[in-house]
């Protein structure tokens, strides 16, 4: 059955927690270097902007980033890496154009439910010159002509209708997020998961194999951040805060 999939996808990656072999890098071992903080400061992080987003769970959420920080060096990346080098870079670029397109159809759904109607039509003209001139996605045909790429999700809808952040989270190889936009996340993933929109092609964009190429395909295109990265001991609330900021952006954004 379909649900049993998404219950053994689910189950995969809280799987993930379970292991508790992780070594910790505590914030002394960074405060301990000699490091010049030219992003944030000491007083950055004491500023309220930094501090007034709602972390409840702030332990776990710690944790998790350490345990991403592992998951990240030891798999993710060696990955990424392996798959970059094996595959042919237009088949790299024709592979992301695929999931950008398959974004679309969260994009239009999205667009309709907060009544953004040119961006609805936008989305729908973009998703049907792509799929068939561009052969299901894999060229961008939509951007030359001039049909710019839009984006929406479930978490930015509710947002719409005033639903709030509520606590932010850290998950288990997700990274960064909040309860609002992982429900909206996961609500949405499993609609479009029923949807089934390449059933004739017997293939699944966000199946077990779809999702697995899509996570290497998004952390390819994320690999520029790195977990402890900045050289900060503040990167946490520096990471947290910009999430939350860049979200407020998509939220207002028209």
């Amino acid at each position: 059955m379909k649900i049993n999939k998404i219950l053994i996808s689910i189950v995969m990656v809280l799987s993930l927690s379970s292991c508790n072999n992780v070594e910790k890098i505590e914030e002394s071992d960074y405060r301990g270097r000699n490091i010049e903080f030219t992003e944030i400061t000491e007083q950055d992080a004491k500023d309220t902007k930094f501090l007034a987003i709602y972390d409840p769970v702030e332990p776990f959420n710690r944790r998790m980033y350490y345990f991403n920080y592992y998951l990240d060096k030891y798999f993710l990346i060696p990955v990424v890496n392996t798959y970059e080098f094996v595959t042919p870079t237009p088949l790299q670029k024709g592979v992301n154009n695929f999931f950008n397109n398959f974004q679309n159809v969260s994009t239009f759904a999205n667009s309709i439910l907060q009544f953004k109607l040119g961006k609805a039509a936008v989305t729908a003209l973009r998703f049907g010159v792509n799929s068939t001139v561009g052969i299901l996605g894999l060229f961008d045909v939509a951007t030359d002509i001039g049909l710019p790429k839009t984006y929406e999700d479930l978490g930015l809808t509710l947002a719409y209708y005033g639903v709030g952040n509520g606590p932010y989270l850290v998950l288990p190889g997700y990274g960064p997020t909040n309860l609002r936009d992982i429900t909206g996340k996961a609500v949405g993933g499993v609609l479009i998961y029923e949807a089934d929109i390449y059933h004739p092609l017997d293939f699944r964009a966000d199946g077990i194999e779809g999702g697995s190429l899509y996570a290497i395909n998004t952390r390819k295109n994320t690999k520029s951040f790195r977990y402890y990265g900045t050289g900060t001991p503040f990167e946490y609330e520096y990471v947290r805060f910009f999430y939350t900021t860049y979200r407020d952006i998509l939220k207002d954004n028209d």
